[in-house]
């Protein structure tokens, strides 16, 4: 970014997207992620004006790419400008700004959801969102999308849900509750996590004070799961306000070990969890992360019948466990192939084992190099039957490193040149905005232009390795290591 924040990448978007230019364009919105956002917010109105312009412009792009980061940016540009803090900006202010931004933006959207490439869900989600960070209320242009869009249908009744609960009267606070509640058993998926996912932030958001109208947490929690085991799709939602910064929170509100908890659900309930996204990820998702790493949860998982979730678990650390070993062996000799591929390719990266079933179905092959340096790559497979290397990790002779002479040599064979391409910026916050490598920890990272991230592992001050990684995003298949 130059000293003027807004140049040369906002002139620049104007011009690409003026002449087509789709190399450009992507570029700049690929990089956007560094423009302060936040503390331009109060500044360059007419610049904000020209950007939201383009964005929306960008919707109808045919390339999807370039659709999912106009939108993004969109959404982003509306909470930064006028979100907190408000500093000279009264309500009365913000309120017609967003409603301009609102009906520049939802005729693009309706386009795009009729198309069948974004979804009402998440849009009513992200519009939320802007409004509350502006403190303006709910929008009846917005209800009338919803309206338009989904008429009496059972989207449009979880839009209603995710829009308006908790922020306007629906006669009174208990009829609204009574409803929430009621909507638990409603026949649509979607209806079902909406109405749990908005139980649960009032419970969250409410947590200190007396609600006479919502049951005792623990008594609702029981209820909730009983719900899980007949049909599943509801306890997700509901724990989903908490996940990120309250677990320890609702074991205690709620009196329960919330291990023994997913635990028990995942052992009674009768269906697989149906996909619940966008109101919110689901107990699938929740257990693995919250058992990643641990043998015990892994081997609880196993004997539950539960193997994508017991391997996903297993490699969700991405570490050596040495306590993980014989489970990835056991789980790479389970007849599932996505089973056998992940536990294979965490054994090859990690601890430099090779699986004789991920090699004879094709995940994982090695070769020895020159002074007993060996690589291990992880292979997925083609249509036609075919495979190709997504990654590989080189490891010296046992006892030994990689110095930074032989590191550089080593990639260069397996990853020459013509093949990488050019150094590029990494694309995380600290990288300094120019091509280069990213230290964090342990770790030395870097991009390139052709497809190809290379990380090195060990001490980043010495450059003395104990293994190299690389990672291919290029071509399936240009790439063989």
């Amino acid at each position: 970014m130059s000293a003027d924040p807004w140049l040369p990448w906002l002139s620049d978007l104007e011009h690409a997207t003026d002449a087509g230019d789709g190399g450009r364009l992507l570029a700049v919105l690929e990089d956007l992620w560094r423009f302060p956002f936040h503390e331009q917010r109060a500044l360059a109105g007419e610049r904000w004006d020209r950007l939201f312009e383009l964005l929306v412009r960008l919707l109808a792009d045919e390339r999807e790419r370039v659709r999912e980061l106009a939108y993004h940016y969109a959404r982003i540009a509306m909470g930064a400008q006028y979100g907190p803090p408000y500093e000279d900006r009264g309500e009365e202010e913000r309120g017609p700004l967003v409603a301009r931004r609102t009906a520049e933006l939802l005729p693009k959207l309706a386009a795009q959801m009729r198309a069948g490439t974004v979804s009402l869900l998440s849009c009513v989600d992200d519009l939320r969102y802007v409004e509350e960070l502006a403190e303006v209320a709910p929008q009846q242009v917005a209800r009338s999308w919803i309206d338009e869009l989904a008429g009496d249908s059972p989207v449009a009744l979880a839009a209603r849900i995710a829009y308006l609960d908790g922020r306007t009267t629906w006669g009174s606070v208990a009829p609204d509750v009574a409803s929430l509640l009621a909507h638990l058993d409603h026949d649509d998926v979607m209806v079902r996590a909406y109405a749990s996912r908005s139980l649960g932030r009032r419970y969250c958001e409410d947590a200190t004070e007396t609600l006479p109208p919502l049951p005792p947490l623990p008594e609702l929690l029981a209820s909730l799961t009983e719900r899980e085991v007949e049909r599943p799709g509801v306890a997700g939602p509901f724990f989903s306000n908490w996940y990120d910064h309250g677990i320890a929170e609702f074991a205690t509100l709620a009196a329960v070990d919330v291990e023994e908890w997913l635990c028990t659900i995942l052992a009674r309930r009768s269906q697989p969890e149906p996909d619940l996204l966008p109101c919110s990820n689901g107990i699938d998702f929740f257990a693995h992360e919250l058992f990643g790493g641990q043998t015990g949860y892994v081997r609880r998982l196993l004997d539950m019948g539960h193997e994508r979730l017991a391997v996903e678990a297993a490699t969700e650390v991405d570490e050596r466990i040495d306590e993980l070993a014989p489970l990835l062996v056991e789980l790479g000799d389970r007849a599932d192939d996505e089973v056998c591929r992940l536990a294979s390719w965490h054994l090859a990266s990690h601890f430099r084992r090779l699986h004789p079933a991920g090699e004879a179905r094709g995940f994982v092959s090695t070769r020895t190099l020159d002074r007993g340096a060996e690589v291990f790559a992880n292979l997925n497979r083609l249509p036609d039957g075919g495979s190709y290397a997504y990654s590989a990790a080189l490891y010296p002779a046992p006892g030994e490193v990689f110095d930074e002479e032989r590191a550089r040599a080593l990639v260069e064979s397996l990853l020459p040149a013509p093949l990488r391409g050019e150094l590029v910026t990494f694309g995380m916050p600290g990288d300094g905005g120019e091509p280069g490598h990213y230290v964090h920890g342990q770790t030395t990272s870097a991009r390139y232009s052709g497809g190809a991230m290379v990380q090195y592992r060990g001490d980043p001050l010495a450059k003395r390795w104990e293994w190299i990684r690389i990672l291919w995003h290029g071509r399936p298949g240009d790439w063989r290591p």
